[in-house]
């Protein structure tokens, strides 16, 4: 952006902000309010479009969750949009299915909604994996959750991989709400295969919540996958879910996995990119002296008795090519090899800062519970990778944060001076990573969170707008509602700027909109939590 375009489009913000003490703002293209409102000064937020909006013809559909920005050869930038829904849920979209889906908007800097429409053009864009090679065809998502449009240089180097653009995402479901493991995709959005859409086999089958690859440039292909499944620990074999609408199981456990392939000088764009071919890892801590953490401990994190032990190594434990494998395997070779569990792991990031490529942040959500014996804290952690050239021989973790029990909240949930239940998250390129919470059905309006790499300040710079979601208000529409899908937008809006989007959970009577939700912009000043 010109720093005289980039001048002209914060002239214009704070002309719209100035009316308000905490500033938000309506954007051009929607006319609700805001979901997500400013908590202090420095912060403000922008609708862009609410679910039921229109651009052309083409409206936006609710459960808005990941997002990927992508650049243009005009004036304009793209964006592509998981929606979460069920695989039954929704209309027929244009790769032949109901459920789930990728949407694309095209917008002005002044945030003005350009034009949208689905990713994937037809039935014959799509390639599902079946029997070691790739077959065009239709099937119905099941609930995208986060998503990750990695730099360049996470899929080029030399003459190696490829230099467009691939959106990753996949499929946060396992038994026994579904017959299988979710799946991971590849959305190729730039290029001789844009607007088609291939299953990575290779990345395994899990709840996935998100799978985000390591930007650092090099002839390996590293990719983070995270397990949102179970906040349950300890789970086995014997008992956990492994059918569609297996009854006295448990939901199977969540742990964090790594693949890693090589790139390629031929093929498709997913091939020369390292997504295929590669070997699937589940991550193993261990203590000095070699004792395996089994799970993540609520009170003594990878200990079991005072002190709390919040560093420790971890192992990445190689489970080999998994494409041919179901998702119930995989979850055995997991428990086989001790893979450790933790309470729900979340989104994850890489750290974009010049030297900081070792460095991989993820959280866990935990629990929001009354209850302190049903009660888990939600925490942040750090992968501090040995080499990231060779990733296979792991590194160390840290515990940065974890939130403490707050007794009332069944009563006071506003008054929690904790955060709780972390979901998805970003990181700048000034060190600040924005975690967003995710409440569910509870009575506490979700906020968002900064957090300070390098000063470990921790602000809270927003929360959902009690207009819509506060039990008092006259124009309650549910209190299950959640922000996600956060992205750092400075590339296109100047620094501090970031978009996202938060889920409100109402149902709809409308059945391709499912539920509400809208995309934002939120703006941190760059000096808050540093």
């Amino acid at each position: 952006m010109s720093s005289l375009l980039f001048r002209s489009f914060a002239v214009a913000l704070g002309a719209a902000f100035s009316s308000t003490a905490l500033a938000q703002a309506i954007g051009p293209s929607t006319t609700t309010e805001p979901f997500v409102l400013p908590s202090i000064p420095g912060v403000a937020t922008k609708s862009i479009l609410t679910a039921g909006d229109s651009v052309q013809g083409y409206r936006l559909v609710g459960v808005p969750d990941g997002i990927g920005l992508l650049e243009r050869e005009d004036d304009r930038f793209d964006i592509a949009l998981n929606h979460e829904l069920g695989r039954d849920k929704g209309v027929t979209r244009s790769h032949g299915s109901i459920g789930a889906f990728v949407s694309r908007w095209s917008l002005s800097r002044s945030l003005k909604v350009k034009a949208g429409r689905d990713h994937i053009a037809n039935p014959g864009s799509l390639f599902l994996a079946s029997n070691g090679q790739w077959v065009a065809g239709t099937t119905a998502f099941d609930r995208f959750c986060s998503g990750d449009l990695a730099e360049r240089s996470a899929y080029s180097f030399g003459v190696f991989g490829t230099r467009n653009r691939i959106y990753l995402n996949g499929e946060e479901t396992t038994p026994p709400s579904a017959a299988d493991h979710g799946r991971i995709f590849a959305h190729v959005l730039t290029g001789p295969d844009a607007n088609k859409t291939f299953q990575l086999p290779h990345l395994g089958r899990a709840a996935v919540e998100n799978a985000l690859a390591s930007p650092f440039p090099q002839l390996k292909t590293v990719v983070m996958v995270s397990d949102d499944a179970n906040r349950s620990t300890g789970l086995t074999k014997s008992t956990v879910c492994r059918s569609l609408g297996q009854t006295s199981c448990d939901e199977p456990p969540s742990e964090l996995m790594m693949y890693v392939g090589m790139k390629q000088i031929r093929g498709n764009d997913v091939q020369r990119a390292g997504l295929v071919g590669g070997n699937l890892f589940g991550l193993r801590i261990v203590l000095p002296g070699g004792t395996r953490v089994a799970a993540e401990n609520k009170d003594y994190v990878f200990g079991t008795a005072a002190p709390a032990i919040t560093t420790a190594r971890f192992e990445p434990v190689s489970l080999g090519d998994v494409s041919g494998k179901t998702g119930v395997d995989i979850q055995d070779l997991l428990i086989d090899n001790q893979v450790t569990q933790f309470v729900r792991i979340e989104d994850g990031a890489w750290d974009p800062r010049p030297g900081k490529q070792r460095d991989y942040y993820f959280v866990t959500t935990g629990r929001l519970d009354a209850d302190l014996a049903t009660w888990r804290p939600s925490r942040l952690w750090r992968l501090r990778f040995d080499n990231i050239a060779r990733p296979e021989l792991g590194g160390e973790i840290t515990m940065l944060l974890s939130n403490a029990y707050y007794a009332d909240a069944a009563t006071t949930p506003d008054s929690d001076p904790n955060y709780q239940m972390f979901d998805n998250l970003t990181i700048d390129r000034l060190g600040r990573i924005v975690l967003l919470e995710d409440v569910g059905r509870n009575n506490r309006l979700g906020r968002v969170y900064v957090y300070g790499i390098d000063s470990g300040k921790l602000v809270q710079v927003a929360a959902h707008n009690p207009k819509f979601f506060s039990p008092s208000s006259a124009g309650l529409q549910t209190i299950d509602e959640e922000a996600s899908g956060v992205v750092d937008a400075e590339e296109f809006l100047g620094r501090g700027w970031f978009l996202f989007d938060s889920q409100n959970h109402k149902p709809s009577t409308d059945t391709e909109l499912v539920e509400s939700g809208q995309l934002l912009a939120l703006y941190i000043d760059p000096k808050i939590a540093r």
